[in-house]
């Protein structure tokens, strides 16, 4: 990714976990330069943030419409089932096994 970013390329890490979490793991991995696209939550007087803008399978390829982005892209990776849209939306789809580190 960082190769991508210092090429000038726009990179986006889509995920369906919470924004601030995102942004915060980016952050720790040293990925500056990546924009993050992430569900969105809604603090509830009492029980669990509700869901509002989910980032997760085909919701996926709403929240990164929102954000600007025109589809198809130019690749895509993922390590789950659930992002087959994603995957499908894409030039080029990595299967990523990251159990093994090694990309399909």
């Amino acid at each position: 990714m960082r190769e991508h970013v210092a090429g000038g390329d726009r990179v986006i890490v889509a995920t369906g976990c919470a924004a601030p979490l995102a942004q915060q793991v980016c952050a720790a991995a040293g990925l500056s330069g990546v924009e993050v696209v992430a569900s969105v939550l809604v603090r509830r007087r009492w029980g669990p943030p509700r869901l509002v803008v989910p980032a997760r399978g085909a919701g996926k390829l709403r929240a990164l419409g929102a954000a600007g982005v025109v589809l198809p892209v130019e690749h895509a990776s993922s390590d789950s089932a659930t992002d087959l849209p994603l995957l499908r939306a894409a030039r080029t789809a990595h299967d990523v096994d990251v159990v093994r580190g090694a990309g399909r």
